[in-house]
Formats: structure tokens, sequence, C-alpha cells
């Protein structure tokens, strides 16, 4: 009787109970219980055997990206990114941005670190180069579940490659780096869902066994929508997990494409509003390379394959903006990496009927990973350039997933034929090969420190890259070279003239160099070219109003307004109509402005100007001019304007005395910031306001056409 009670409780085990055993217990928190505990495990696992390998990766990358992270700067789009955040900028909501943006879960992203670190170039390089560590981490552990070896080799080759820099240390790809991270945790995800059916259990009988295999499938589903917010260009990674499952079992059962509908249902939603967004709003005025048929898609399709592929084995000569080429030729020779494509396919075929699958899973999932960039879909890069190193990023994981079977294949093969001098010799040749790339990157990382050395680099490898004459010329332009600022804008025309930015930078500089005929051709295109474009509009309507076109100026500025409620437009189309003698319209305006922002202080004092010495006296009204400009002045007491403001409306007021002593104020801060000329106005108005008279504006006159 002892025996058997003490067998009874040797067997009873109190984890059972734990893991949803008990019948009495919660059954709805089995499966999430179950999924954590197996989490927790494999993370302590984890880290018991390649904490060193991961410091060494993490060292590796910050040696290799140290031109960057110590002293880089913005780059391109970057600031565009922050300044122009619809987040940052109020037009979006994190209830809107998710359906306004291309990629809005990177939007969230740029504009949470922008409020809580600033606009520090130094945070974002970081942050970039932290999410490709981790992605490299993941990627290794991505491989180790995929059943291949040498995952850490490849993880060191993927983290150090020369074309992971663009993705890298240009800030505004940190959607690539973000996305992909996502990716890798969906697909580790997938793995552990998958390990329960791989062992030959029938769906889906094994899945309610063990119930945390279904957490992890749920969770697997939701990164990948996350990574697909981040960036689209992960939409291949269901076809590679697929590809991972016939792999594995030399067909794709029901269980791995039942749990994979989703993941294609996600990829093909997000990728359709994708290319919708990129029709309808991103390509607007964009011409893109003309491609005639679908031979010559094809040819086109089979080029960019084999770039991509031949720039992950030898990564040379790489370029910001690679040459333009034609996809209308014709003839063999056009005709070859489509015919070399089909040929791998085939032979890949062929391999997998005799029960070699390695080749033809892995090509299916590299040309998953470069489908949306074989030209298929219209994306406004091409308008720039056929290829891009940042469209290889996620590629270069499936090309990394090659590199790892390749180096265990040949490691297996010395090490069976006993030969292990050549394995030592191999592993040497391993390393040398991931330092020479870690140099090469690090070389390359240097270009994105600053600008002025990217573009030029770009010009060295691509002499017809339009936008580096475009980008190059607005910093010559920033630094007072206005005579190669403007050949470089011409050459950007030249070699693309539905470049509208490099039509709205040449009216820029025109016009200050007082051309303003000359200018306003320029504007008038970029206008033609991106019409809801409010910037190209106001551009244009400042030069019709130097040339005297008064009401033309007020109508673009108008049309301006329509498409963004701003109030520096508003501010502008006040001044402008004050000139054409509109005066009621102007202080309209500037009400209007008020009200959209009641602390600005120019818009106060602008708006109190005029109602204290409009020249017309029925608009005057100095009580509400003294009341907006001590508005204005509470709000920025060392403003000499708003100061200048505020005498002239005590003036209009009757108010001499407290007039002429807020002029004198007026003209010492003036003095005090080495505007003279604005400090000399406001003695010669304190004077006025001392002889007990107040200022007046005289009734404008008619335009003058300047000479141009």
């Amino acid at each position: 009787m002892r025996s058997d009670l003490s067998k009874a409780a040797h067997t009873f085990n109190p984890e059972e109970v734990n893991e949803g055993r008990d019948p009495t217990g919660p059954r709805r928190c089995r499966g999430l219980a179950r999924a954590w505990r197996l989490w927790r495990e494999g993370w302590r696992a984890w880290g018991a055997r390649a904490g060193l390998a991961d410091l060494g990766l993490l060292v590796a990358i910050l040696a290799v990206y140290a031109p960057v992270l110590v002293r880089g700067g913005f780059v391109w789009d970057d600031t565009v990114l922050l300044d122009r955040n619809s987040l940052v900028t109020g037009e979006a909501t994190l209830a809107t941005v998710w359906t306004r943006e291309d990629f809005p879960l990177s939007v969230v992203v740029f504009a949470a670190l922008h409020a809580w670190l600033g606009k520090s170039p130094t945070v974002f390089h970081w942050v970039n180069a932290l999410l490709h560590f981790v992605a490299a981490l993941l990627l290794r552990r991505v491989l180790v579940r995929a059943g291949l070896g040498a995952a850490g080799t490849a993880a060191f080759w993927f983290a150090l490659h020369p074309v992971a820099v663009m993705s890298v240390a240009w800030i505004s790809e940190l959607k690539n780096t973000l996305s992909l991270v996502l990716a890798l945790g969906s697909a580790l995800c997938w793995f552990r869902f998958s390990e329960g059916f791989l062992a030959g259990a029938a769906f889906p009988r094994e899945g309610r066994r063990e119930p945390g295999v279904w957490a992890f499938l749920g969770l697997s589903w939701f990164l990948f929508a996350l990574a697909l917010l981040a960036k689209t260009s992960v939409v291949g990674l269901p076809v590679a997990l697929l590809a991972w499952v016939y792999w594995r079992r030399g067909r794709c059962p029901a269980w791995a494409l039942a749990g994979s509908a989703p993941l294609f249902v996600l990829a093909l939603g997000m990728g359709l509003r994708t290319v919708w967004l990129h029709t309808h709003q991103v390509l607007t005025g964009a011409v893109l390379p003309e491609v005639e048929g679908w031979w010559s898609h094809g040819s086109r399709a089979g080029w960019v394959w084999w770039f991509y592929l031949s720039k992950a084995v030898w990564p040379l000569e790489l370029c910001l903006l690679y040459p333009q080429r034609s996809w209308n030729e014709e003839g063999l020779r056009a005709a070859m990496p489509l015919i070399g494509w089909g040929v791998v396919v085939v032979l890949a075929a062929v391999a997998a009927l005799r029960g070699r699958r390695g080749g033809i899973a892995w090509l299916a999932a590299y040309t998953a990973s470069v489908f949306p960039v074989l030209g298929f879909f219209p994306v406004y890069f091409f308008a720039m350039a056929p290829v891009s190193d940042h469209f290889a990023y996620f590629a270069l994981g499936m090309v990394a997933a090659g590199v790892a079977w390749v180096v265990a294949a040949c490691g297996r093969s010395v090490t069976g034929a006993g030969l292990r001098w050549i394995r030592w010799l191999g592993t040497g040749g391993v390393v040398a090969g991931i330092l020479l790339l870690g140099g090469l990157s690090q070389q390359r990382a240097r270009l994105f420190g600053d600008e002025l050395t990217l573009w030029e680099a770009t010009l060295r490898c691509n002499s017809a890259a339009w936008p580096a004459h475009n980008n190059l010329g607005a910093i010559l332009a920033e630094r007072g070279d206005v005579v190669g600022a403007m050949e470089h804008f011409r050459r950007a025309l030249e070699l693309y003239p539905q470049n509208a930015a490099a039509h709205l930078n040449l009216g820029r500089v025109l016009g200050a160099m007082g051309r303003w005929k000359e200018a306003e051709e320029h504007f008038r295109n970029a206008v033609a070219l991106k019409p809801r474009d409010e910037a190209a509009r106001r551009w244009l309507a400042e030069a019709l109003e130097n040339l005297g076109r008064l009401e033309e100026a007020a109508a673009e500025l108008r049309a301006a307004l329509a498409l963004k409620e701003d109030v520096a437009i508003r501010v502008d189309l006040a001044a402008v109509l004050r000139r054409a003698g509109d005066l009621a319209g102007a202080v309209t305006e500037l009400s209007a402005a008020m009200m959209q922002a009641p602390t600005d202080v120019d818009v106060l004092s602008n708006l109190a100007w005029l109602l204290a010495t409009g020249y017309d006296a029925k608009l005057r009204d100095p009580v509400q001019a003294v009341q907006l400009a001590r508005r204005a002045c509470a709000l920025d007491p060392e403003n000499a304007r708003a100061r200048g403001t505020l005498a002239a409306a005590l003036a209009a007021a009757g108010q001499f005395e407290a007039a002429a002593a807020e002029a004198e104020q007026a003209a010492e801060l003036a003095a005090g910031r080495g505007d003279l000329q604005f400090a000399e106005i406001n003695r010669r108005l304190g004077a006025l306001y001392r002889q007990g008279r107040a200022y007046f504006e005289p009734p404008p006159r008619p335009a003058e056409v300047p000479a141009d």
C-alpha cells in the first residue's frame, strides 16, 4: 500500500497543472502559457550558446558603420521624413496615418524618435545600426531553425555586406531595417509553429495536442502585418516559408497552406495598396522609362534578377544611382539574362525531381524577395535608376541562406574526406572574405557622412545621375556658388526635363539674381509637373508679384491655400492683396490666419498694423489693434517689429506719449540686433508721435513691372 502511494506521488507532476492538463484549469490560457514558456526557454538557450558571437557581431557592425555613427549627418530626403512627416506637421493623426501613408509604421517610428530624442542625425544612425544588428541576430536564428549549417557565418556575411550599407547608413531606409526585423520575427514564429508538423503528424491533431503552436502562428501573422506596414518590400516572405516547407517535406501539406494563407492575403492586400498609392499619388509628375511589350518586361526582369544576385556575390562598383538603360532592345543579347534564368530554373527542377530540392526552394525564395522590384510594378525610384542597393536588403537575407548552405556543404565534404587541413584553410578564407567585406562596407559608409561627398561620389560612378546634379546644385546654392549651382540645375533638366525640383531650384536661383521673367517660366513648369505642390505655386506667386502681376499672384496663392491650409500662405496672400489695393481682403486673410494660429506673433503684428495704419479709415480699429499688438509683445517681448506695431496702434488710439516710448524701445531692440534701417524708421515715427500725429499708410500706387 505504501509503495502504491509513493508511486502515485512520484508520478504526479505539479507542472502539468500549469501546462493546462488539469481539467479544472482555464482552458483559454493554455496555449499562451505554453508559448511563453517555450519562447523563454529558447531565449535562455540562445543566450547561453551564442552570447560571445553576438557581442562580436555587434562590435563588427559598430566598427564598420563608425563613420556615420560618429559624424554622420542627414542626406538626401532624410530631413523630409522628419520635417514633412505627416504626424509631425499635424496633417495626420495616429488614427489616420495608417490609410494615407505608404509605410505608416515607419512614419510613426520616425515621428516618435523625433518627439522623444529630437532631430539628431546621430541618434537616427545609431537606431538604424542597432536595427541592422537585430536583423543579423534574427537571421542567424532563422537559419538555425531552418536546419541550415554555418548560420553564424551567414549572419556575419549579411551584417558586413557592402550592399546593406545603403539601407543602414541612409537614415531614410530605417524602414528597411525595421521591416526586415519584423519579417524575420514572423519567420521565427512560423518555424516554431511548423516544428510540430514536420515530424510527420497529421493536421490538425498535433496542433491540438500542443496548443502553444497556434499562439506562435497568430504571432507570425501579426508580426508580418507590422513588417508590411513598415515597408511592403517583404511581401515575398510567405513564398520563402512555403519553399522551406517544400524543401523539408518534398511537398506543401495542408497545414502549411492553411497556416500561410493569411500571410498571402496580407501580402496581396498591402502590395496592391502600395501599387495604388504609387500610381495615384507618388508618381505624380514622374516619367518612368518606357518598356514596350511583355518580352521587354521579361528581359528587364531577368537582367534585374541577375544584377542583384551578382552584386551580392561580387559587391564591387556599387553606386547610389546606377545608370539608366534601354529595355526595348531586341535580339539574343537582350534576352540572355531571361534565358539564363530559365536554364537555372530548369536545372533546379530536374535536381528536385531527383530528390535534391534545395536549389528550387532557394530559387523560389530569392525570386520572391526581388519580385516587387523586377519592373512589373510602378516605383518612383525607377525614374532615377533601374536598380538600387536598398531594394536588395531583403533579398540579401535570402542570399545569406544560400551562403550558409554552401559553406556548410563544403565543410561536410571536407570533413567526410578527412582533409582537416583544407577545412582550416577554408575557415581562414571565409574569415578573410568577411573581413574584406567589412572593409569595403566601411569605405562605402564614409560616403554617407555628408551630402557633398555622397553626390560627388555618385557623379563619379554615374555622370548622368540627374538627382545628384540637382542636389549638388542645391548644396552649392546654399554655399553662395550661384554659377556652379545653375550649371548643375541646367544639367539635371537636360537629363530629365520632368524634374520639378530642378525647375523649382533653378527658378529660385534666377529669382535671387533678379531675373524673375526667366524664373517664372521654370516655376510654371514645376507647377505643371506637380500641380498639387503648394510650394511651387507659392514661388510662382512670388515671381508674379515681383513682376507686378498681383491678381495672378493672388490667384496662385489661393490655389496653394486650397491644396494646404497654411498660415504662411495666408500671410503671403494678405501681403499681395494689400499691395493690390484690397485692404479688406488682406484684413480678412490675416483674421483667418489668427484663428488658425492665435499665438503667431507675426500674424498678430501684421493684423494690428493694418487695423492701426490702414489707408482706408473705414477698416481701422485702433482699440483692437492695441489689443492685438499688446498680445504679440507679451508673447515675444524682444520682438522689435511687434513693439513698433504697438507704437503705431497707440498713436492711432490717441495715446501719443506711450506710442513714442514704444517706438523708442523698438528702435533700441532693432539696433541691438543690427537692423539699423528699422531702428531709424522707428526713431522718425517716434518723433511724429511726439508731435501728436499718428501714422497712416498712403494708398498703394499702380504696380510697375520691373525690367527683367
